[in-house]
């Protein structure tokens, strides 16, 4: 079976070779009045005739009319759908791979965060500092937690079993907080501890009836609590500072 195009082509052969031989017939009369094949006449019978060798005459006829076959051919051929059917173009065509060295970098690894600032931080909210005058009302209840258990137990606990090592043999939080110690809520003043009077001559009468205690009170835990919180310890003069009434209620 023919290839498309290859039929248009041969019709154009064909009638290429009929154009040609009328065209050589057309020469041979016009040389000498009849038919005479051109191979059949030798060059010397023009020589001094004055007319042109007939197979010189008909090439030269012929140029222009080969290129216009020629072109005849290429058209028909190509409206015939001559040639190869172009090859089918994939729809999705995968991409090309890119050439190596035009690979982008590898990205490298994001440098590991360093986990001091992080150790720093929890061993500073571990250990707090002792607050400074005014701070303490402003912390919050972890923080007052946490300096309560760093900072204050290890002073205050040792003071009271010096004091009295029977009565005070393991002093715990709730030696001053009471049930709130328990319920986690710490409030003081202290509505459980001893209440006191609210006015000078009544701690007047407190200090004859209970000297050892109201001394080791007034001079020793008052003056440390106050420090251990930031706070300047109470003044009798001004009134004014850390006393008493920080852990104690009034009667």
């Amino acid at each position: 079976m023919d290839r498309p195009g290859t039929a248009g082509a041969r019709c154009v052969t064909d009638e290429l070779d009929a154009v040609l031989a009328s065209r050589t017939k057309t020469r041979q009369r016009h040389v000498s009045g009849r038919f005479h094949p051109l191979v059949s006449l030798p060059a010397e019978q023009f020589v001094g005739s004055g007319r042109a060798p007939v197979a010189s005459t008909v090439a030269m006829d012929l140029r222009p009319l080969a290129t216009l076959a020629a072109s005849v051919v290429i058209a028909l051929a190509a409206a015939c759908g001559g040639g190869e059917p172009p090859a089918a173009q994939p729809a999705n065509p995968p991409p090309s791979a890119a050439p190596a060295g035009s690979m982008p970098p590898a990205t490298s690894a994001a440098p590991a965060v360093s986990a001091a600032p992080a150790a720093s931080a929890s061993a500073a909210e571990a250990t707090p500092t002792q607050p400074g005058p005014g701070e303490w009302d402003k912390w919050s209840h972890e923080q007052k937690m946490a300096w309560m258990k760093e900072g204050v137990m290890p002073k205050m606990g040792p003071l009271f079993h010096d004091y009295d090592a029977k009565t005070y043999d393991d002093p715990k939080c709730g030696l001053c907080h009471g049930a709130g110690a328990k319920d986690g809520t710490f409030t003081m003043p202290n509505p459980d501890l001893p209440k006191l009077p609210p006015t000078e001559a009544g701690f007047k009468v407190l200090a004859a009836k209970h000297p050892k205690v109201f001394g080791f009170m007034a001079k020793q835990v008052e003056p440390q609590m106050a420090a251990l919180l930031g706070e300047p310890a109470y003044d009798m003069k001004t009134k004014q500072g850390f006393n008493c009434f920080g852990c104690h209620t009034k009667k």
